[in-house]
Formats: C-alpha cells, sequence, structure tokens
C-alpha cells in the first residue's frame, strides 16, 4: 500500500487538474470531460469515488501510521510491536521510524499538492518542500544503510535543484520573453545530465549493497561451516572403535 500510495495520490489529484479553454475546464488527462459542468454530469458521477480515495487512501493513511507510530514511540522495539508494524521501520535508524509518513507525504505535496496551487506558485512551493525535505534527511539520517543515505541525498538534491531551474523556463513564460532560448537549452541539458548522473548513482549503489549482502552471506556461512559440534560419549567410544 504504501509504495501505491505515491502513483495512486497523483492520478487522484490529477482529478482536478482542469484546462480552461474559451471559458470551459476540461480534464488534462481527459480532454472529453469538462470539469464542473452540470450539463455533463460525468466529472461529477466519479467525484464521489475520487474524494474517498483522496481522504481515506491518500491523506488517512499516512496520518494513521503516524499517528501509530508515535502513540507507540516507547514500545516500537517490543515484540508485540514489532510483530504488528516493525517491517515499517526496521529500515531506518532509532528516533526516525516515522521517515516512511515523512516520505509518503513529502511525495504527496510534490505530485498532488502542487497540481491543486495557481502555477505561479509551484515552483517557489516546490523549493520550499524540497529544501525542507533536505535539511530533514541530514538532520535525522533516517537509513541504516548508508548507500540508500546518499542515493536519497542526490534525490532531494537533484529534485530541489530541478524546481530552482525551472523557475528560468516560467519566467520567460510570464514575461513573453522568448530570446533566452539558448539558456533554457542549456538549462535542459543540465537538468538531464543531473538525471543521467542519478540513475547511475543508483545503479551503482544496488550493485554494491548487493556485493555488501553477498559479502554478508559468505561470513555466515563460514561461521556455519566451522561451528564445534560436541560429541557424545556413545558416539565418541564408536568413533574410537
Amino acid at each position: 500500500l504504501a509504495i501505491l500510495h505515491t502513483p495512486v495520490s497523483r492520478s487522484t489529484f490529477s482529478y482536478f487538474q482542469c484546462h480552461n479553454i474559451y471559458g470551459k475546464s476540461f480534464m488534462r488527462t481527459d480532454y472529453s470531460i469538462e470539469c464542473y459542468s452540470l450539463s455533463n454530469g460525468e466529472w461529477y458521477a466519479f467525484l464521489p469515488v475520487v474524494l474517498l480515495i483522496l481522504v481515506l487512501y491518500c491523506i488517512l493513511m499516512p496520518v494513521s501510521i503516524g499517528l501509530y507510530i508515535f502513540i507507540n514511540r516507547k514500545k516500537l522495539y517490543t515484540v508485540k510491536i514489532q510483530q504488528k508494524i516493525g517491517f515499517l521501520y526496521q529500515g531506518f535508524t532509532k528516533n526516525a521510524e516515522w521517515w516512511l509518513v515523512h516520505e509518503m507525504m513529502r511525495k504527496l505535496l510534490l505530485t498532488g499538492f502542487l497540481v491543486m496551487i495557481p502555477t505561479v506558485l509551484k515552483t517557489p512551493f516546490g523549493i520550499i518542500i524540497s529544501l525542507i525535505a533536505l535539511i530533514n534527511l541530514n538532520y535525522f539520517k533516517p537509513y541504516r544503510n548508508i548507500y540508500l543515505f546518499w542515493v536519497s541525498q542526490a534525490s532531494f538534491c537533484i529534485t530541489a535543484l530541478t524546481f530552482c531551474m525551472s523557475s528560468v523556463f516560467d519566467f520567460n513564460q510570464f514575461n513573453g520573453n522568448n530570446s533566452m532560448e539558448k539558456e533554457e537549452e542549456r538549462v535542459a541539458i543540465i537538468l538531464i545530465s543531473l538525471n543521467v548522473f542519478f540513475f547511475a548513482l543508483t545503479v551503482i549503489s544496488a550493485i554494491m549493497v548487493i556485493i555488501v549482502l553477498k559479502q554478508k552471506i559468505d561470513i555466515i556461512r563460514k561461521k556455519e561451516s566451522t561451528k564445534v559440534i560436541p560429541f557424545h560419549e556413545s558416539e565418541r567410544d564408536e568413533v574410537e572403535k
């Protein structure tokens, strides 16, 4: 459910993303459906289902997980609680067990909340959300695996830089300035390069994690193979004979 939270939230919020064309609003994902139209009730017909998913799944699920972890914060490492929800925080450090909720809310804001606000505010809010997430990542250092930490570090930095550089396109669009095409091309090349770098870093980190896991498995096998098994006295007599 946590893995599906981001794509489902993005699809749910996109239901409210409409494009105004000559005084009428149409869904950007399906221009055959007119938004907020009483004459064509197709948009309102699916609205209750969308609101139900939005409230119960997109918003209440991370909030419920966060509240449950907070209420049981002093019992998180007891056997009873670990058997119930230990899988939610087993990869995180102590006092950062809530990081899964942090990530769900961050992605919800970046992929959903930004759809609902005016275009002129999307880039500033995206920068603010990305910088706050980056500060939290470096302050709490939630990941036990150092490779995951640095992949997240690169991801958060690239996201913040993407929003910062997209302000160039926004500036030209709002001011009707078409004389900065070369600058826009350079910014686009930088953004593509950053994403390629992140992809390469992710692949390298995945390979390193596999190598470390293999080394740990080999060490465990060696310990098991060299384990001394005591003989029973009757077995020892049979061996001596």
